[in-house]
């Protein structure tokens, strides 16, 4: 069995997690404790990105750590957020997911 990919750091716009705790707060299908702990669990794990004086967005050490992240990172667009990857776990998501993207690109005519 292979390993499991390791996650990314999802970077989402200040206006993108006010929607998602939205969402969380209003949707029919969680039930009152489920959310407290889901809310609870995600959003410990959220962290402010300072922006340096050269424009650089400091990520934490310990979340980069978590995740395999070194010298090389690869940055994917989702639409709403990026996603900060290791090389390998993206090339290893890439293949993972190949069989989806398809299924999809085909279900919206691309």
């Amino acid at each position: 069995m292979p390993d499991p990919v390791k996650p990314a750091i999802g970077l989402l716009l200040p206006s993108e997690l006010e929607q998602l705790l939205d969402d969380a707060k209003s949707h029919p299908g969680i039930d009152g404790s489920k959310r407290r702990a889901f809310m609870r669990r995600y959003f410990s794990q959220a962290f402010p990105c300072p922006i340096d004086k050269q424009g650089r967005m400091v990520l934490p050490a310990e979340m980069c750590s978590k995740i395999g992240l070194e010298k090389e990172v690869v940055l994917v667009g989702t639409g709403t957020r990026i996603e900060v990857w290791s090389p390998e776990a993206w090339s290893v998501e890439q293949g993972a997911s190949e069989a989806d993207f398809k299924a999809a690109a085909d279900l919206l005519g691309l």
